[in-house]
């Protein structure tokens, strides 16, 4: 064990980062008696980090609920489903599945919406890494126009399922109840933030969807894509209202499919 009396600041943060356990928190005690204050400093420090990790472990403990619950009951390959866009003006409807172990805890993972970008795409990396299976689909703006918004919404969400290389035996699913599946599945409000495996979903779907929209924008630049991703922000929808949609547009959406909206030619 090192002595802090004897050691650098530097061996001391070396330390504290090395060792975990009894060890970790005899070094801690005694690094309290150290009279200089990048040595307690140090401590506080570690201390927080170790707190920070409790608390991230819990959550990610009750975003496992559902699932534990599931396997509990028998199930082993438990589906997370969720999907993006719905209420987009433009762009698809997009939707992943993702069957994560049941012993798996990804630090950080959450509601997409409660992540930055950033942190999305660095999560989504890892997710892939750690599923057993994973999927995403989507259902393009005309066939959202053809079969209208929930049934594309559902298709999206069934067609995700369907793509898991390794079928589930049990689905949980963000907000929306699913028929016709030969597993059981539980429609979950809020899932993305109340269950891991819909969580990951909805972090792929909500990475595979923004690239759409972003390589989009090279091809109709006057819309903006990049920043709203399709959706009816002010700037978007002066953009349709002055140059008309294009073909990414759901033109049995509203204020697409405003008069003055449709008189205008199709830009291809």
């Amino acid at each position: 064990m090192i002595d802090p009396r004897e050691a650098s600041l530097f061996e001391l943060k070396e330390a504290l980062n090395r060792l975990s356990g009894p060890n970790l928190i005899q070094l801690l005690l005694k690094i309290d008696k150290d009279p200089r204050v990048g040595a307690v400093k140090l401590a506080k420090s570690k201390r927080e980090s170790i707190a920070r990790a409790r608390r991230e472990d819990d959550r990610l403990w009750r975003m496992m609920k559902y699932e534990r619950e599931a396997e509990a009951q028998g199930y082993r390959f438990i589906a997370g489903a969720d999907e993006v866009g719905r209420g987009a003006l433009a762009g698809p409807i997009v939707a992943s599945a993702v069957i994560l172990k049941s012993t798996e805890k990804i630090i950080g993972i959450n509601d997409s919406k409660k992540l930055s970008s950033k942190q999305r795409e660095s999560i989504a990396v890892i997710i892939k890494d750690k599923a057993v299976a994973w999927s995403v689909m989507e259902v393009s703006a005309v066939q959202i126009d053809t079969i209208g918004l929930q049934a594309a919404n559902i298709k999206a969400l069934n067609d995700a399922i369907d793509a898991l290389k390794k079928k589930p035996d049990f689905v949980i699913c963000d907000g929306f109840k699913l028929k016709g599946k030969d597993m059981p599945t539980l429609q979950l409000e809020k899932g993305d933030s109340l269950s891991q495996t819909v969580a990951a979903a909805s972090i792929l779907a909500k990475v595979y969807r923004d690239r759409l929209m972003v390589n989009w924008h090279e091809d109709y630049p006057n819309y903006f894509f990049s920043m709203n991703k399709g959706y009816g922000t002010l700037e978007h929808i002066e953009a349709i209202k002055e140059k008309g949609p294009c073909v990414l547009h759901r033109t049995s959406f509203y204020p697409v499919n405003r008069e003055d909206v449709e008189q205008t030619e199709l830009l291809l």
